[in-house]
């Protein structure tokens, strides 16, 4: 993570760095990213940046850390307005993941972090890698604000497993639209008729 000399730099100071860096690691694989080509886009120096981060791998996990914050204030907010039904907190958040995704800064940058990630170029420098992705406490997020009031009596104990097929199929849905440059109405309507047939075995069945 950043030294405390960055978090003491004008914001103006710190935007510049992190526009240079996310530039480079959008038209770059991890592998190839340059720290030249950063400082020069930032307008710093090779020195300044070292007072800054200790590598490439530590402005990355910076880069990803900063896209996890937002999405953990952003999955809350959804948690909190969903009223405990996990079909609204999986439709919304899908709805929050594609609209990141599209915005083409986010798009090049992202799209390399995850060939980069596949290639495994990032693993091996990094053994925490997996608990810096963006993704990794989705499923602990979505826990704390499913009520379980709401589920057929069979799956009250098992909630953790539901959430989880809930977040595979919205992950390969997105992943789909990602790859087909699907509409996000497209994508949702996809997205709403699996979660109808998964739905379908575990909502509770009003009593006759």
């Amino acid at each position: 993570m950043p030294s405390k000399t960055f978090y003491n730099l004008q914001k103006h100071k710190q935007k510049r760095i992190i526009d240079a860096a996310k530039k480079e690691f959008s038209e770059a694989e991890f592998a190839e990213v340059s720290i030249n080509r950063i400082i020069k886009e930032a307008e710093i120096s090779r020195g300044s940046f070292y007072m800054y981060f200790s590598d490439k791998l530590d402005l990355l996990m910076y880069l990803l850390d900063e896209y996890k914050h937002q999405f953990s204030i952003t999955l809350k907010s959804i948690g909190k307005s969903a009223n405990g039904d996990i079909n609204k907190i999986i439709i919304a958040t899908h709805d929050y993941l594609h609209e990141t995704m599209t915005l083409d800064d986010n798009r090049r940058f992202l799209s390399n972090f995850l060939a980069s990630s596949l290639k495994g170029s990032i693993k091996r420098d990094c053994r925490d890698f997996e608990a810096s992705s963006p993704l990794s406490a989705l499923g602990d997020l979505i826990l704390e604000y499913v009520d379980k009031g709401t589920l057929d009596n069979r799956f009250q104990d098992d909630l953790k497993n539901l959430v989880e097929a809930h977040l595979i199929i919205m992950k390969h849905t997105l992943a789909s639209a990602y790859a087909n440059k699907t509409t996000i109405a497209k994508s949702r309507e996809e997205l709403e008729n699996k979660l109808r047939i998964l739905r379908y075995g575990y909502e509770r069945k009003e009593e006759q």
